[in-house]
Protein backbone atom coordinates (compact mmCIF):
# COMPACT_ATOMS: atom_id res chain seq x y z
CA UNK A 1 0.00 0.00 0.00
CA UNK A 2 1.34 3.45 -0.95
CA UNK A 3 1.54 5.97 1.86
CA UNK A 4 1.46 9.62 0.73
CA UNK A 5 4.42 11.75 1.66
CA UNK A 6 3.44 13.93 4.68
CA UNK A 7 4.96 16.96 2.97
CA UNK A 8 2.90 16.32 -0.15
CA UNK A 9 -0.26 15.95 1.94
CA UNK A 10 0.48 19.20 3.73
CA UNK A 11 0.93 21.01 0.43
CA UNK A 12 -2.31 19.51 -0.89
CA UNK A 13 -4.26 20.56 2.19
CA UNK A 14 -2.75 24.04 2.03
CA UNK A 15 -3.76 24.31 -1.62
CA UNK A 16 -7.33 23.27 -0.78
CA UNK A 17 -7.51 25.85 1.99
CA UNK A 18 -6.20 28.59 -0.32
CA UNK A 19 -8.68 27.66 -3.05
CA UNK A 20 -11.55 27.64 -0.54
CA UNK A 21 -10.57 31.04 0.88
CA UNK A 22 -10.20 32.53 -2.60
CA UNK A 23 -13.62 31.14 -3.59
CA UNK A 24 -15.24 32.71 -0.52
CA UNK A 25 -13.55 36.03 -1.27
CA UNK A 26 -14.66 35.97 -4.91
CA UNK A 27 -18.27 35.09 -4.02
CA UNK A 28 -18.38 37.72 -1.26
CA UNK A 29 -16.92 40.32 -3.59
CA UNK A 30 -19.49 39.45 -6.23
CA UNK A 31 -22.32 39.88 -3.73
CA UNK A 32 -20.90 43.21 -2.58
CA UNK A 33 -20.46 44.37 -6.17
CA UNK A 34 -23.96 43.24 -7.08
CA UNK A 35 -25.45 45.05 -4.08
CA UNK A 36 -23.42 48.16 -4.88
CA UNK A 37 -24.57 48.13 -8.48
CA UNK A 38 -28.17 47.61 -7.36
CA UNK A 39 -27.87 50.57 -5.01
CA UNK A 40 -26.16 52.85 -7.49
CA UNK A 41 -28.75 52.28 -10.21
CA UNK A 42 -31.38 53.74 -7.86
CA UNK A 43 -29.27 56.67 -6.64
CA UNK A 44 -30.53 59.13 -9.25
CA UNK A 45 -34.22 58.28 -8.96
CA UNK A 46 -35.01 57.16 -5.41
CA UNK A 47 -36.20 59.89 -3.04
CA UNK A 48 -34.22 60.23 0.16
CA UNK A 49 -37.29 59.73 2.35
CA UNK A 50 -40.52 58.23 1.01
CA UNK A 51 -43.46 60.47 1.89
CA UNK A 52 -47.20 59.69 2.02
CA UNK A 53 -49.32 61.27 -0.70
CA UNK A 54 -52.39 62.68 1.04
CA UNK A 55 -54.47 65.76 1.78
CA UNK A 56 -55.82 66.43 -1.70
CA UNK A 57 -59.03 65.96 -3.68
CA UNK A 58 -59.10 65.33 -7.43
CA UNK A 59 -61.44 63.65 -9.91
CA UNK A 60 -60.61 61.18 -12.66
CA UNK A 61 -61.73 61.36 -16.28
CA UNK A 62 -64.99 59.62 -15.32
CA UNK A 63 -65.58 62.25 -12.62
CA UNK A 64 -64.96 59.78 -9.81
CA UNK A 65 -63.21 61.11 -6.72
CA UNK A 66 -59.48 60.47 -6.40
CA UNK A 67 -58.12 60.28 -2.87
CA UNK A 68 -55.02 58.77 -1.30
CA UNK A 69 -56.74 55.36 -1.42
CA UNK A 70 -56.26 55.49 -5.19
CA UNK A 71 -52.59 54.59 -4.75
CA UNK A 72 -52.91 51.66 -2.35
CA UNK A 73 -52.18 48.15 -3.60
CA UNK A 74 -50.25 48.99 -6.76
CA UNK A 75 -47.47 51.20 -8.10
CA UNK A 76 -48.50 54.43 -9.83
CA UNK A 77 -46.67 56.61 -12.34
CA UNK A 78 -47.76 60.24 -12.10
CA UNK A 79 -47.11 62.82 -14.78
CA UNK A 80 -48.21 66.47 -14.65
CA UNK A 81 -49.05 68.27 -17.88
CA UNK A 82 -51.88 69.58 -20.02
CA UNK A 83 -53.66 68.43 -23.16
CA UNK A 84 -52.69 71.45 -25.26
CA UNK A 85 -49.00 70.91 -24.52
CA UNK A 86 -47.23 70.89 -27.91
CA UNK A 87 -44.19 68.73 -27.20
CA UNK A 88 -43.13 67.62 -23.70
CA UNK A 89 -46.42 65.97 -22.73
CA UNK A 90 -46.97 63.95 -25.92
CA UNK A 91 -43.34 62.82 -25.85
CA UNK A 92 -43.44 61.79 -22.18
CA UNK A 93 -46.82 60.08 -22.45
CA UNK A 94 -45.59 58.18 -25.51
CA UNK A 95 -42.61 57.00 -23.49
CA UNK A 96 -44.96 55.88 -20.73
CA UNK A 97 -46.92 53.93 -23.33
CA UNK A 98 -43.72 52.16 -24.37
CA UNK A 99 -42.76 51.56 -20.76
CA UNK A 100 -46.16 50.08 -19.93
CA UNK A 101 -45.94 47.79 -22.97
CA UNK A 102 -42.62 46.47 -21.64
CA UNK A 103 -44.05 46.09 -18.13
CA UNK A 104 -46.98 44.03 -19.42
CA UNK A 105 -44.52 41.53 -20.91
CA UNK A 106 -42.39 41.33 -17.75
CA UNK A 107 -43.74 38.59 -15.47
CA UNK A 108 -42.33 40.25 -12.34
CA UNK A 109 -43.91 43.64 -13.13
CA UNK A 110 -47.09 42.89 -15.09
CA UNK A 111 -50.32 43.98 -13.43
CA UNK A 112 -48.56 45.99 -10.72
CA UNK A 113 -48.47 49.47 -12.30
CA UNK A 114 -50.94 52.21 -13.22
CA UNK A 115 -50.35 55.55 -14.93
CA UNK A 116 -52.04 58.83 -14.02
CA UNK A 117 -51.90 62.01 -16.10
CA UNK A 118 -52.72 65.02 -13.92
CA UNK A 119 -53.75 68.12 -15.84
CA UNK A 120 -52.45 71.42 -14.50
CA UNK A 121 -54.85 73.24 -16.83
CA UNK A 122 -58.32 72.60 -15.37
CA UNK A 123 -59.75 75.58 -17.26
CA UNK A 124 -59.52 73.72 -20.56
CA UNK A 125 -59.00 70.08 -19.52
CA UNK A 126 -62.34 69.00 -18.12
CA UNK A 127 -62.88 65.28 -17.34
CA UNK A 128 -64.68 64.57 -20.62
CA UNK A 129 -61.88 66.11 -22.67
CA UNK A 130 -59.22 64.35 -20.58
CA UNK A 131 -60.91 61.01 -21.14
CA UNK A 132 -60.49 61.29 -24.88
CA UNK A 133 -56.95 62.64 -24.50
CA UNK A 134 -55.56 59.83 -22.32
CA UNK A 135 -57.37 57.14 -24.33
CA UNK A 136 -55.49 58.34 -27.38
CA UNK A 137 -52.29 57.13 -25.72
CA UNK A 138 -53.47 54.15 -23.64
CA UNK A 139 -56.99 53.12 -22.65
CA UNK A 140 -55.66 52.15 -19.21
CA UNK A 141 -54.27 55.60 -18.42
CA UNK A 142 -56.11 57.65 -15.82
CA UNK A 143 -56.79 61.31 -16.48
CA UNK A 144 -57.07 63.52 -13.38
CA UNK A 145 -58.04 67.11 -12.72
CA UNK A 146 -59.80 69.23 -10.11
CA UNK A 147 -59.98 72.67 -8.59
CA UNK A 148 -56.73 74.59 -9.04
CA UNK A 149 -56.01 74.75 -5.30
CA UNK A 150 -56.31 70.96 -5.09
CA UNK A 151 -54.02 70.47 -8.08
CA UNK A 152 -51.42 72.74 -6.48
CA UNK A 153 -51.75 70.93 -3.16
CA UNK A 154 -51.22 67.62 -4.94
CA UNK A 155 -48.24 68.61 -7.10
CA UNK A 156 -46.42 70.25 -4.19
CA UNK A 157 -46.14 66.83 -2.54
CA UNK A 158 -43.82 65.81 -5.37
CA UNK A 159 -41.89 69.06 -5.47
CA UNK A 160 -43.63 69.79 -8.77
CA UNK A 161 -45.02 73.13 -9.97
CA UNK A 162 -46.59 74.83 -12.96
CA UNK A 163 -47.01 78.39 -14.24
CA UNK A 164 -49.79 79.45 -16.62
CA UNK A 165 -48.44 81.93 -19.15
CA UNK A 166 -51.46 84.20 -19.61
CA UNK A 167 -55.00 82.85 -19.38
CA UNK A 168 -56.29 85.80 -21.36
CA UNK A 169 -54.59 84.46 -24.48
CA UNK A 170 -56.62 82.02 -26.54
CA UNK A 171 -53.79 79.50 -26.88
CA UNK A 172 -51.92 80.12 -23.66
CA UNK A 173 -49.10 77.80 -22.65
CA UNK A 174 -48.30 76.27 -19.27
CA UNK A 175 -44.79 75.70 -17.95
CA UNK A 176 -44.72 72.60 -15.77
CA UNK A 177 -42.50 70.00 -14.15
CA UNK A 178 -41.75 67.27 -16.67
CA UNK A 179 -40.56 64.46 -14.40
CA UNK A 180 -42.43 61.19 -13.99
CA UNK A 181 -43.10 60.37 -10.34
CA UNK A 182 -43.57 56.95 -8.76
CA UNK A 183 -45.86 56.16 -5.83
CA UNK A 184 -45.50 52.78 -4.11
CA UNK A 185 -48.37 50.44 -3.08
CA UNK A 186 -48.45 52.02 0.37
CA UNK A 187 -49.24 55.39 -1.19
CA UNK A 188 -45.72 56.77 -0.62
CA UNK A 189 -43.89 58.98 -3.09
CA UNK A 190 -40.78 56.89 -3.80
CA UNK A 191 -38.99 57.95 -6.98
CA UNK A 192 -38.68 60.51 -9.75
CA UNK A 193 -37.59 59.85 -13.35
CA UNK A 194 -36.31 62.67 -15.56
CA UNK A 195 -37.17 62.75 -19.27
CA UNK A 196 -36.26 61.36 -21.63
CA UNK A 197 -36.26 58.06 -19.74
CA UNK A 198 -33.86 55.27 -20.64
CA UNK A 199 -36.47 52.52 -20.63
CA UNK A 200 -34.18 49.47 -20.17
CA UNK A 201 -32.64 51.16 -17.13
CA UNK A 202 -36.05 52.16 -15.77
CA UNK A 203 -37.24 48.55 -16.05
CA UNK A 204 -34.21 47.42 -14.02
CA UNK A 205 -34.97 50.08 -11.43
CA UNK A 206 -38.62 49.08 -11.24
CA UNK A 207 -37.68 45.45 -10.64
CA UNK A 208 -35.43 46.54 -7.78
CA UNK A 209 -38.19 48.68 -6.28
CA UNK A 210 -40.70 45.83 -6.53
CA UNK A 211 -38.28 43.31 -5.01
CA UNK A 212 -37.30 45.65 -2.16
CA UNK A 213 -40.95 46.40 -1.42
CA UNK A 214 -41.81 42.70 -1.33
CA UNK A 215 -39.09 42.16 1.28
CA UNK A 216 -40.81 44.69 3.52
Amino acid sequence: MNIANPLTMSKLLLSLVVVTVLTVIIVANKVITTNTEATSILDNVKVETAMPVSGFSLVDHNENAITSNQFVGHWTFIFFGYANCPDVCPASLSQLVSLNNIIRKDSSLAGKFKTMFVSVDPYRDNPKFLKEYVKYFDSNFIGATGEMNNIISFEKQFGAFHVIDDKRKENYTVSHTSSVFLVNPNGMYSASFSPPMDLPTVVQQLNLFVNDFAKG
